[in-house]
């Protein structure tokens, strides 16, 4: 598993998704969270974010 540099991205989710989910669930962040460093997948249902607040709508949309 890929750890990344909290500094950057101080919030992690983990997921069960399987893989046609997952990238529906990047897709989601490319659309909802547009610009650069504001998300990242590191690995499978490893997702990283700079942002409490886009963390907290990724859960809110794919892990309830």
């Amino acid at each position: 598993m890929r750890i990344l540099n909290k500094k950057y991205w101080p919030v992690q989710v983990k997921t069960k998704l399987v893989y046609d989910k997952e990238e529906a669930a990047a897709q989601w962040c490319k659309d909802n969270m547009p610009g650069q460093h504001r998300w990242i997948m590191a690995g499978p249902n490893n997702w990283y974010f700079s942002k409490e607040k886009d963390a907290t709508m990724f859960r809110l949309r794919w892990l309830t």
